[in-house]
């Protein structure tokens, strides 16, 4: 049998007595039988056990009562246990039914989880079903308490309107040839026009630990519009805080430190041409490149010109700067309203109301100036005309050709712009106006071969409108002709008196060279060196006056 009992003990462990019985008889042959059976509680007969507890074995009462206590402790109720997860989000029940067969008091468990300092997010739903029925199994973790996180904070955005360098990139279409000269355009913006649109951030919500503990959300982050501003005379803030809007008309950009601007400039990134045609445009012009064909310029602005102009009218009421120079063939016009800076001038008409300056030679134009006309690099000015209210400096005048050459300081500019204009207005009227004459003249000999009535009738409605039109021109000109002066042209000869009209030739003049100061007008019979000139009012005449050496 000891053999029998370390098997069981080895097998079963040493309470293996409570889960296994042993039956053993010895055989006929003196082997010691063993059957080892699971404990059938379906065969027990209660009454032969109380006999067996009353008959065989003698109790001490002390015994009984001690066991009795230790079994009630163990079998008399449920067992409830509360966790709580280290974050303190979560708390879980662990439930392990007794003996009797119980159900779990809503009560009782409130007070467990008060005890525990569970109080919030706790599942009111989930302690009425747990208490809705007998516990009869063990429930391990259920989920009785669950905090709430705090929720994510929306920071503030900005949509930009415009873009970031100013240009758009036009896409390509189907089956279409890129020209990457027409690809990228400026992006223009309106006065009023919003150009940044900010959303407000939205603040998230505090959390709560199941323990009461709040969790405060994190703070969103803002964004002042006030630190975007770059120009505060170009753009600003809208009145209710959220947008930034356009002050001017212009080409909006971010400059550095994500800065907006406005530039009120349009920028032809190549050759003027027919992709862009004339401009007029109310700030600066940006061209990085040539103005080969008749186009027309007009500007509020300033107006950039990187290479060379032919046969162009530009108008400009600041300042124009044209790298390349300027060559027409008579009809090539630059009126500029502030200061005029060219390369060359070759064959055009200027009208500058500030100071004319090339930066090479003027050759066969026309030029007039409110203030100065300064030629440098080899200061030359052969044919034509230069006529300014103030002073004129170049290097060499004239030709040893003798082409015709004047000089004027002292001038009435602005008598004189109005004329130009005027006659330039007229002459072409005039053109129109002509060409009109030559329609009517062929009209005439048309209706005098017409055969029908009906062809009649058509040619001489024609024949109408025509002398109807050229009448109207005529009157244009005519009202031109008679227009009275502007006050200031009335009234606009120097007043300055420390200002004295001057004309500076620093190497040399050459023969039949012309020069006017105020009305009088002085023509050169011979070459001569560096000289200035400029009216005596004493001896109401033309001073010469040498001002250098003479290599004559």
């Amino acid at each position: 049998m000891t053999e029998v009992f370390e098997v069981m003990e080895n097998r079963y462990g040493i309470y293996w007595d409570e889960s296994y019985s042993i039956k053993t008889e010895y055989n006929h042959s003196g082997f010691l039988h063993v059957q080892i059976k699971p404990v059938n509680t379906q065969s027990v007969d209660m009454n032969s056990v109380k006999q067996m507890i009353e008959k065989d074995i003698i109790l001490e009462d002390d015994a009984v009562e001690s066991t009795v206590n230790e079994l009630m402790e163990e079998f008399s109720s449920l067992k409830i246990s509360v966790m709580i997860a280290e974050d303190t989000m979560s708390a879980y029940l662990r439930v392990v039914p007794g003996s009797l067969k119980e159900k779990l008091s809503e009560e009782d468990l409130y007070e467990l989880l008060k005890n525990k300092n569970v109080v919030y997010g706790i599942k009111k739903d989930k302690i009425t079903k747990l208490c809705s029925f007998v516990i009869t199994e063990t429930f391990e973790k259920i989920l009785i308490a669950e905090g709430k996180q705090p929720t994510k904070s929306c920071d503030a955005k900005i949509d930009y309107q415009f873009p970031a360098d100013g240009f758009i990139i036009e896409k390509k279409k189907e089956n279409e040839n890129v020209v990457f000269s027409n690809r990228k355009k400026i992006f223009q913006c309106k006065k009023d026009e919003v150009l940044v649109k900010k959303t407000p951030g939205v603040q998230g919500l505090d959390g709560m630990t199941v323990t009461g503990v709040r969790i405060a959300a994190k703070n969103y982050k803002d964004i002042n519009l006030k630190q975007l501003i770059g120009n505060s005379k170009t753009v600003t803030i809208s009145e209710d805080g959220l947008c930034i809007v356009a002050l001017v008309e212009g080409q909006p950009y971010l400059a550095e430190f994500g800065k907006i601007h406005i530039r009120k400039v349009f920028i032809v990134n190549h050759d003027l041409d027919y992709s862009v045609g004339n401009i007029e445009f109310d700030g600066t012009v940006i061209i990085h490149g040539d103005v080969e064909v008749p186009f027309q310029i007009h500007a509020r602005g300033d107006i950039f010109i990187d290479g060379v102009v032919r046969d162009t009218f530009i108008s400009g009421e600041s300042n124009i700067n044209i790298y390349g120079g300027v060559s027409g063939s008579g009809r090539g016009r630059i009126e500029c309203q502030k200061n005029l800076t060219v390369s060359f001038l070759n064959n055009v008409t200027v009208i500058v109301d500030g100071n004319t300056i090339s930066k090479d030679y003027i050759l066969n134009s026309v030029v007039y100036a409110g203030e100065n006309i300064v030629i440098h690099g080899r200061g030359t000015v052969s044919g034509g005309s230069l006529l300014a209210r103030k002073k004129i400096a170049v290097k060499k005048a004239g030709s040893i050709g003798g082409v015709h050459t004047l000089l004027s300081v002292g001038i009435n500019y602005q008598k004189r712009k109005e004329d130009v204009k005027r006659n330039l207005k007229i002459t072409e009227l005039l053109e129109k106006a002509g060409k009109l004459s030559s329609a009517i003249v062929r009209l005439y000999e048309q209706l005098k071969i017409c055969e029908s009535k009906e062809q009649q009738l058509e040619l001489t409605k024609l024949l109408a409108k025509v002398k109807l039109t050229k009448k109207k021109y005529m009157t244009i000109i005519k009202n031109i002709r008679e227009a009275p002066y502007s006050k200031e042209a009335e009234d606009g000869y120097l007043k300055d008196k420390k200002t004295i009209p001057t004309i500076t030739v620093s190497d040399r003049a050459y023969m039949g060279l012309s020069l006017q100061v105020y009305s009088e007008t002085v023509k050169l019979r011979t070459e001569i060196g560096p000289t200035e000139f400029r009216y005596s009012f004493e001896e109401k005449k033309i001073m010469a006056r040498p001002i250098g050496k003479w290599n004559i």
